[in-house]
């Protein structure tokens, strides 16, 4: 039985409530959005979109064969469900980013500043595209893929944006790309997170 418990979740619910000696133990459930006792609220985004809600839940029932993995071994299938989601080091993510990089290449301005900016861009996303080929799609940098794609994302909307000067005020498709920017450094982890599991986990740096 789950009750009182919040999450903010992207079109999924990951819920987690269990101990054994007093240490936590989580597991894993798939849970049915119209079971009995969810309130699923919508959270509306600078975009107007509602790709994010809450979802509380109140005294639902969880069936056994819900669990998904080992009863204690929740927080193994939480990793690994993530680290598919930062890879981006797929076919698909190395088409995807080709595409982005051919558009960067493609966009022009009279601002010499704007242009550098431009440059160490495409010299980024050519490192980035370089180390999904090397690491030939496995999730051991799933992380770095992760944060360099969205940093990346993120810092091309910003720059694009200000080439377009006045006209980057107008209201049209890349406006909303503008606008749904920030999420991308917070979908799949934040920022914060990935450069901490980059420390931690790949660099062997101390907590």
């Amino acid at each position: 039985m789950l009750e009182r418990a919040a999450r903010r979740v992207r079109d999924h619910a990951r819920a987690d409530r269990s101990r054994r000696d007093g240490a936590p133990r989580h597991p894993f459930f798939l849970l049915d959005m119209h079971a009995p006792g969810v309130d699923v609220r919508p959270l509306k985004q600078m975009t107007g979109d509602e790709e994010f809600c809450e979802v509380f839940l109140d005294d639902v029932p969880m069936p056994t064969d819900a669990m998904l993995g080992p009863e204690y071994g929740g927080w193994l299938v939480a990793m690994q469900v993530l680290q598919d989601e930062r890879g981006s080091s797929g076919t698909a993510g190395l088409i995807s980013l080709e595409r982005r990089l051919a558009h960067l290449a493609s966009l022009k301005g009279d601002d010499r500043v704007l242009g550098d900016e431009l440059v160490r861009l495409l010299v980024r996303g050519h490192a980035l595209k370089t180390m999904l080929m090397r690491s030939g799609g496995g999730p051991a940098l799933s992380s770095a893929a992760k944060l360099m794609r969205t940093e990346l994302e993120f810092d091309a909307e910003i720059l694009e944006n200000k080439l377009r000067d006045a006209n980057g005020l107008l209201l049209d498709e890349r406006t909303e790309r503008f606008l749904y920017a920030p999420g991308m450094k917070i979908a799949g982890g934040s920022s914060e997170i990935q450069r901490n599991i980059i420390a931690e986990r790949i660099l062997g740096l101390p907590r």
